[in-house]
């Protein structure tokens, strides 16, 4: 895995507190993921923390689901913006392998960027989910990651950090 330490660490956030804190939180995620439909189970009386304000406070943030265009093809992202247009870009594990933006640990990364005060944006590489293309063995999703970079910059969304799980960190 790759995160960017150092946004985290102007806000006094070290290292192994980061490192801990995505392991408890990845812990939790999984406990309540329904790997046999893919996607969030959540139990009755239980609310999902996804829905819940950053560390109790309302931080005007908002989610959108945006295509963006990436040379011949689009790719499918969720953008996260907060009150700071500092952003962070989650790359997803290997796409052939069932790699998706939707993974548990890129849910978790995004929810310790967004409690740190950053902006995410979790995207799928060519050829995954409705992302169009196809899977290029690493030379056109590092493209896909440029691409993504490029669109929040050209939106004002500056300075934009990298963090990958496996596959995503390496393209990263």
């Amino acid at each position: 895995m790759l995160v960017s330490d150092m946004p985290l660490q102007r806000r006094g956030i070290k290292s192994k507190e980061l490192h801990e804190k995505i392991y408890e939180d990845f812990m939790e995620t999984i406990s309540i993921w329904d790997w046999r439909r893919s996607r969030p189970w959540i139990p009755t009386g239980t609310r999902w923390r996804e829905s819940s304000p950053v560390n109790g406070k309302e931080t005007g943030d908002r989610m959108e689901r945006v295509m963006i265009e990436a040379g011949t093809h689009r790719l499918e992202a969720v953008l996260r913006t907060g009150s700071n247009k500092e952003t962070a870009v989650l790359c997803h594990p290997h796409p052939l392998y069932g790699g998706t933006m939707d993974v548990p640990l890129l849910l978790v990364l995004e929810r310790v960027y967004r409690e740190a005060g950053l902006g995410t944006l979790r995207f799928n590489f060519r050829g995954v989910g409705r992302s169009g293309g196809t899977y290029d063995e690493g030379a056109g999703e590092s493209e896909d990651v440029l691409a993504v970079c490029r669109y929040l910059v050209d939106r004002g969304w500056s300075p934009v950090h990298l963090a990958g799980y496996s596959f995503g960190a390496w393209v990263a």
